[in-house]
């Protein structure tokens, strides 16, 4: 990584690393036979910690592109359908709490709490930029606030109901339902859980 030029090699063998590199990851979907997919990052230390985050950011989203994706597709596209408003709240929020985070860190760069929280806001950017350089159809391009709610899916729901005022109805809020299966084996062997459906 020079500058803002980003070089990556994808290799099967491990010996084929550069020996200068800001990071390295190997990776191995294996979720149709294990349902797991493996993601191993190392940045190295002789770089600065911006460098790091960032790269380290790039080779997962350039590496997960796929699994972003699906991810994607499947938990958020639709999160805002008939919720406009809700999500535009939502929106107003992290807006808010981006400018926050750049007031504090503006006013001591040097805290390691708001440093932190600067490198998680390049290595997202990272992320962004590695699996947009991944992506060839524009249609399935993120953008880095793509990302961050992507990483905010549990607390959606959450921020939703503190967020929005009284005139909206449970329903409306969470109209989403999923089931799941859980089966203890008559021997108590085993106990089989899975997630079924969801109603969108």
């Amino acid at each position: 990584m020079k500058g803002n030029e980003v070089t990556i090699k994808v290799t099967d063998y491990f010996a084929d690393i550069p020996d200068v590199h800001v990071a390295r990851a190997t990776y191995s979907n294996e979720i149709n036979s294990t349902g797991w997919a493996f993601l191993e990052l190392h940045t190295s230390v002789y770089c600065h910690d911006e460098k790091q985050a960032y790269a380290a950011g790039y080779l997962e989203g350039y590496l997960t592109r796929e699994l972003v994706w699906m991810h994607w597709q499947n938990m958020l596209k639709g999160y805002c359908y008939n919720k406009t408003d809700i999500c535009g709240m939502i929106e107003d929020f992290v807006t808010k709490n981006e400018m926050y985070m750049n007031k504090m860190l503006e006013a001591d760069p040097v805290n390691p709490y708001w440093y932190q929280v600067k490198l998680y806001y390049i290595q997202i950017q990272g992320l962004a930029d590695g699996y947009n350089a991944a992506t060839h159809d524009p249609y399935e391009f993120l953008t880095s606030r793509d990302i961050v709610w992507i990483n905010m899916l549990g607390d959606l729901d959450e921020l939703a109901l503190s967020l929005s005022s009284a005139n909206y109805s449970d329903d409306q809020l969470f109209d989403e339902h999923c089931t799941g299966l859980v089966k203890l084996l008559p021997d108590w062997s085993n106990l089989y859980t899975s997630h079924v459906t969801w109603n969108r």
